[in-house]
């Protein structure tokens, strides 16, 4: 948990973005494939993007997540999401791998 506090502490930049929650499927399939082609990201599902934890509920996001990675992306993106309870509160950490089947496209 502390990585993810530290992860947390060096803000966004090109390879970490912080979603407070996934409202939009489209939208978060865009960032996906922006990491995809690039060298990769990570998400940060229930932070905000002062940084402070909101937290998600964690299976609604993961559906969220999972049917943009597969239905919206081509080529699919295979994601990796880890689940940490921080302050009380879920957050998911999505990690999107650079794509070997670039470019990647959002639909």
């Amino acid at each position: 948990m502390k990585r993810i506090q530290n992860i947390i502490d060096q803000g966004e930049g090109d390879m970490l973005d912080f979603k407070k929650e996934i409202s939009n499927a489209h939208r978060i399939a865009k960032t996906m494939v922006s990491f995809a082609n690039h060298h990769g990201g990570t998400l940060l599902v229930g932070v905000r993007d002062d940084g402070s934890i909101s937290g998600v509920k964690a299976e609604e996001e993961k559906y969220m997540l999972e049917k943009a990675a597969t239905t919206l992306c081509h080529p699919s993106i295979d994601l990796h999401i880890n689940e940490w309870n921080l302050k009380g509160k879920i957050v998911l950490e999505v990690l999107v791998p650079e794509g070997k089947d670039k470019p990647f496209l959002c639909h």
